[in-house]
């Protein structure tokens, strides 16, 4: 069945159900051939025409990761025999930990459909392993939830002056992979259940916040089945905005941040991690 098929989820986006890793790596290249362009009327944020050097920079960087990827593609090796068998167990990457970052970071750029453009904010990467012997399963990341969803702030019913003082306990679940030759049947849903025991812990030790709710947004061409089967709830579509964030100048570390529109409008989906997490947000 389709939804089957999509429980072997690559992240907000999903791989063909074939053990064949150089298929897969044809797909992959594929996917970073093409880029919208960012140009659009419904785009009425008044610092694009100031900022359009910016925002151009921006979307060639992005063009830029996709490209690399053959390159990646050709040089990280996986193993081409299928893994169907695994006990996994979801590992946070230590604060400072520059060896486990950077082979993060490039396992997420070779494997994962949309590009990484590095973490802003609060960025928590976890590694997914499997218990009988630490082989690397997939990579999945909490970062800085969206300062502003409407369906998402419908939904949780908070005012503005809530939101801005709360946010910090709502977390985004921004990249989650599993490697293309591990298919384990249930074993995206699995992960995302162990992300939502380990995640608060990690959270609060890092930030210092409670951490109440968990996001995640899915292209809308597919169906979140890994989601659903770990009982997050899809709340509706974002209204096909993309948030942009550039250097102005790295001397100065000063970013422009503002919202364009693209038409990539993707399914919202949350997890409450427990029965108070309203009252805790409301406060």
């Amino acid at each position: 069945m389709e939804s089957e098929r999509r429980e072997y989820s690559l992240g907000s986006s999903c791989l063909p159900e074939t053990s064949d890793v150089e298929t897969i790596r044809q797909i992959l290249l594929r996917s970073g051939r093409s880029s919208k362009p960012w140009k659009h009327p419904l785009t009425r944020d008044p610092r694009v025409k100031r900022h359009e050097k910016h925002i151009q920079e921006y979307f060639d960087r992005r063009s830029q990761i996709l490209r690399d990827r053959e390159k990646l593609l050709r040089n990280v090796e996986i193993p081409n025999q299928t893994l169907t068998t695994a006990n996994p167990m979801v590992e946070p990457i230590p604060r400072g930990s520059s060896q486990d970052t950077r082979l993060w970071n490039l396992i997420v750029r070779a494997f994962h459909p949309m590009p990484f453009m590095g973490g802003v904010g609060r960025y928590i990467r976890f590694y997914v392993r499997n218990s009988s012997d630490d082989q690397i399963l997939g990579c999945l990341s909490l970062g800085s939830a969206v300062l502003r969803c409407a369906a998402r702030d419908t939904w949780i019913g908070w005012s503005m002056q809530q939101r801005i003082r709360n946010l910090g306990k709502v977390a985004n679940n921004r990249r989650f992979l599993i490697l293309p030759n591990v298919r384990v049947p249930n074993l995206a849903s699995r992960v995302l259940s162990l992300l939502c025991a380990a995640g608060p812990r990690e959270w609060q030790n890092r930030y210092g916040d409670p951490l109440v709710l968990i996001e995640t947004f899915v292209e809308s061409k597919y169906y979140g089945s890994c989601y659903r089967a770990a009982n997050w709830i899809q709340l509706g579509e974002t209204k096909g905005f993309t948030h942009v964030v550039s250097e102005i100048a790295q001397t100065t570390r000063k970013r422009v941040s503002l919202y364009l529109y693209t038409g990539d409008k993707k399914r919202i989906f949350v997890r409450p991690l427990h029965s108070s997490w309203r009252k805790e947000l409301i406060a």
